[in-house]
């Protein structure tokens, strides 16, 4: 009776090392193994994200000048300045005493 006992003590202090042995490995597999794929992970993460943030500032600015260029006060003044023209019934007054100093 007594070595029956010692035998299941024996045994079960041996599966329980066994079980400890393999959540070890298991542990140092995810420690050691998976580490660098995960850091490569997070790092390829960290860039990714940083590109989506200077791709939605550029969006931004693109909108803004968007919204300038279509905007009827930008269209009058490059018809102003670029293309000489005016608003109907508008009259010129050029200063002559520029050109003369």
């Amino acid at each position: 009776m007594a070595k029956d006992k010692a035998k299941k003590k024996n045994h079960h202090t041996l599966s329980t090392l066994a079980m400890c042995v393999v959540i070890m490995v298991v542990a140092g597999y995810y420690c050691f193994i998976q580490y660098p794929e995960i850091h490569s992970q997070k790092q390829e993460l960290t860039a990714v994200n940083l590109r989506i943030n200077k791709e939605t500032a550029k969006k931004d600015q693109l909108v803004r000048e968007q919204k300038q260029l279509s905007s009827q006060e930008y269209t009058e003044n490059i018809a102003r300045e670029e293309l000489g023209l005016l608003k109907p019934n508008e009259t010129v007054y050029v200063d002559i005493t520029k050109n003369k100093q």
